[in-house]
């Protein structure tokens, strides 16, 4: 009988490793101008960008098999999904992500706002929650916790929400906005969402 080299699982392990760095660097080079920066909106996916997204899928879903606890790569696949315009997908990624990394901001914003675009709004106020609750400092965390209490149809909360958010960065457009939204629904100028997809119903008033 053959005796099994003692080094052996070891080589496999780092030839595992190895494949999953590669993996991971390919997809995240696929998806290093599909990820938006904070409130900047990206164009309409074109051919091949579509394909490029598609194939980072696959290999992100071969790093996750590799390495079920990669967060960040969950994270990447939730927004490549978002891309391809499947939401439950996307939702799955993210709240993947969010179990494994509940203190990340980023993630957290993403697994809300994925489940408010399912039109799940009690799951996106309770990641926007629990988000808001580690670093209430984060004026874009608690912007988004407003937002998941308009979903919920709480528009006064939501209110009184965004107006704490604003106070702590005065300058952010975004959150500007959402107080503005907030508003036309406590007066009945816009009616309360159930989605984002309500959400992007609403126009600024003019001044």
């Amino acid at each position: 009988m053959a005796t099994q080299d003692p080094h052996e699982p070891r080589l496999i392990d780092h030839r595992r490793s190895d494949e999953h760095n590669r993996l991971y660097a390919n997809a995240t080079s696929l998806m290093k101008d599909q990820m938006p920066l904070h409130g900047v909106q990206l164009s309409r996916l074109g051919f091949f960008s579509r394909r490029h997204v598609r194939k980072a899928i696959s290999l992100l879903e071969r790093v996750v098999d590799i390495r079920p606890d990669n967060w960040a790569a969950l994270w990447i696949m939730g927004m490549a999904f978002r891309r391809l315009g499947d939401t439950p997908s996307a939702l799955a990624a993210f709240e993947r992500s969010h179990r494994l990394k509940p203190d990340q901001p980023d993630v957290a914003r993403e697994a809300s706002l994925s489940a408010m675009d399912a039109g799940h709004a009690e799951l996106a106020l309770e990641i926007a929650s629990r988000a808001a609750r580690n670093d209430p400092n984060d004026p874009g965390l608690t912007a988004n916790l407003a937002l998941a209490y308009l979903c919920c149809q709480k528009a006064e909360l939501a209110l009184q929400t965004a107006k704490a958010a604003l106070e702590h960065d005065p300058s952010d457009q975004v959150t500007r906005a959402v107080v503005s939204i907030c508003e036309d629904v406590v007066s009945g100028a816009f009616p309360c969402p159930h989605s984002r997809a309500d959400l992007d119903r609403w126009k600024p008033r003019p001044n």
